[in-house]
């Protein structure tokens, strides 16, 4: 047998045995996460039976979705009622309290709203409505975010206004907007604490009996999905029930404080749900199915949140294109039509530009535009202005690097022409722009794509506010995070005509100037 041949052989046999091991996929909230919590326990439980943990990390309605589509094994998450609808829809079964602790409503020092140390929460966001100060919501459909609508509707509210900001987040970055922003939030207390003295945020109302946060274990149901992990996800579950685990989250604590309870309390009798029988196993290409139907539906209704996103996604692109443009058009003739050294020193800077990370860039100006940063006065951090501000500096090395070859290639006699006749500096540029139109109106468009299509800037300097920074490709991960598939994918869609429309213009505009 060839070398090759032996070598993909024993690839294959080792991806085989891998497949074999003993895994088990265990989808929880980024409460758990984030605190550091499954960092702790999981190693623990591997070296105890040999079964390795992987851990995906979510809101509760995206983990609950996850399960619904047989894509884990186990659930650890915080959200009773619509646990309690799962289990007796016949998704799942077993259902184990671990451990608790509880909600806390945080808020910045000054406490516009007045609001500290009242005793009922659902009191004080009305409070905090009435004065519209600013409220950072999850809006992610998590644990934190059902508990948040229900303190709400306890209020006698349904908070809508600029004050009220959905960012569709994980908690951790919820909490770092909702710092920046001076506003309120409402967090679960074992990820504030194991933030405590990173932030300016502080505890303003705990204790409310409808903050209590109980955390429960269920095992995905096999009579639903045959491939489920039943004795790995019920030994996991005996063993964070059992004294090892329980002793295990007990001694878990971040700057000397406890974040998590084990075992919750048990729920008032009554509060569980009989199981439904079990629906039949999911057919194969039943979610796109169900998405595709989905998808059509919110283009052809005009779903006002997928056009908000388009809007937003629209307005920042092209803003930043356009700055891109001005900027990036002369010094791309520049370079192309007289390659000096320093030209050619710009292109390959402009070169590097092009393969940075969109995240690099976010990360670099998310330290300028910070509160602490060297321009945190100005304000702009979560504004559109900062997203195009990073897109800008995503889309110039493009129009840079292309526009350069596009005016390198042209016959220097054109410009040589121009100038015999008596052209002036302007107007030879000019000439040359349109001799070059076509390769500087692709580079344009390859700038647009990138930003048009890009998430970490949108993300980390726009912090993905409803109506406000929310882009197309935020909107898709989120509603995909939050199991929401028809809904991303009718932003795809939307995201896919709008680049169509833009490359069939292109091509009616080359065809002409041919």
């Amino acid at each position: 047998m060839p070398p090759m041949h032996r070598l993909a052989c024993l690839l294959i046999a080792l991806c085989a045995c891998s497949a074999q091991e003993a895994r088990l996929r265990l989808a929880t909230t980024t409460s758990t996460e984030n605190s550091g919590l499954l960092a702790k326990l999981m190693p623990a439980f591997t070296a105890a039976t040999g079964i390795e943990v992987d851990v995906v990390s979510m809101g509760t309605g995206k983990a609950l979705a996850t399960a619904r589509n047989g894509d884990c094994d186990l659930l650890l998450v915080h959200a009773p009622a619509a646990e309690r609808e799962f289990v007796a829809a016949g998704y799942g079964i077993e259902r184990t309290p671990v451990m608790q602790n509880d909600f806390v409503l945080l808020g910045p020092p000054l406490d516009p709203a007045r609001v500290d140390g009242m005793q009922q929460a659902a009191d004080a966001l009305r409070r905090i409505a009435d004065a519209g100060a600013p409220f950072c919501s999850r809006g992610d459909e998590s644990g934190t975010h059902i508990k948040e609508k229900e303190l709400w509707a306890a209020a006698g509210m349904q908070p809508s206004g600029s004050w009220y900001l959905s960012l569709g987040q994980g908690m951790g970055q919820t909490l770092t907007v909702a710092d920046e922003l001076h506003a309120y939030v409402l967090a679960d207390r074992g990820t504030f604490l194991s933030r405590h003295g990173r932030l300016a945020l502080q505890v303003l109302v705990q204790g409310d009996p409808l903050l209590r946060n109980p955390y429960h274990a269920i095992v995905v149901n096999p009579a639903r999905h045959r491939h489920t992990q039943v004795a790995n996800a019920r030994r996991l579950v005996a063993w964070l029930t059992g004294p090892e685990g329980q002793r295990r989250i007990a001694d878990f604590e971040v700057s000397g404080r406890r974040l998590f309870h084990p075992v919750a309390q048990a729920e008032p009798p009554g509060a569980e749900v009989q199981p439904l029988p079990s629906p039949p196993p999911p057919e194969r290409g039943g979610l796109y199915r169900e998405g595709l139907s989905t998808a059509v539906r919110l283009l052809f209704s005009l779903d006002e949140r997928v056009l908000d996103a388009a809007r937003v996604s629209l307005l920042c692109s092209l803003a930043a294109l356009l700055l891109a443009m001005l900027a990036g058009v002369p010094l791309a003739l520049g370079c192309g039509r007289n390659p000096g050294r320093a030209g050619r020193v710009f292109l390959v800077l402009a070169r590097t530009g092009m393969a940075v990370p969109t995240v690099v860039i976010g990360l670099l100006l998310y330290g300028i535009f910070s509160r602490a940063g060297m321009l945190g006065g100005l304000a702009v951090l979560y504004s559109p202005a900062a997203i195009i501000i990073g897109e800008f500096f995503l889309a110039l090395p493009i129009v840079i690097a292309l526009g350069a070859e596009a005016f390198a290639a042209l016959d220097w006699r054109t410009e040589r022409t121009a100038r015999t006749l008596g052209a002036g500096p302007m107007r030879v540029r000019w000439t040359l722009l349109r001799e070059a139109g076509p390769g500087v109106l692709a580079a344009h468009l390859a700038a647009f794509g990138r930003v048009v299509s890009e998430l970490g800037i949108a993300v980390m300097l726009g912090a993905n506010i409803a109506g406000h920074t929310r882009t197309m490709t935020t909107t898709i991960a989120m509603e995909t995070q939050k199991g929401m598939f028809g809904f991303g994918l009718a932003v795809g869609f939307l995201l896919l005509l709008i680049a169509l429309a833009l490359n069939l213009l292109a091509a009616l505009w080359r065809s002409r100037v041919v």
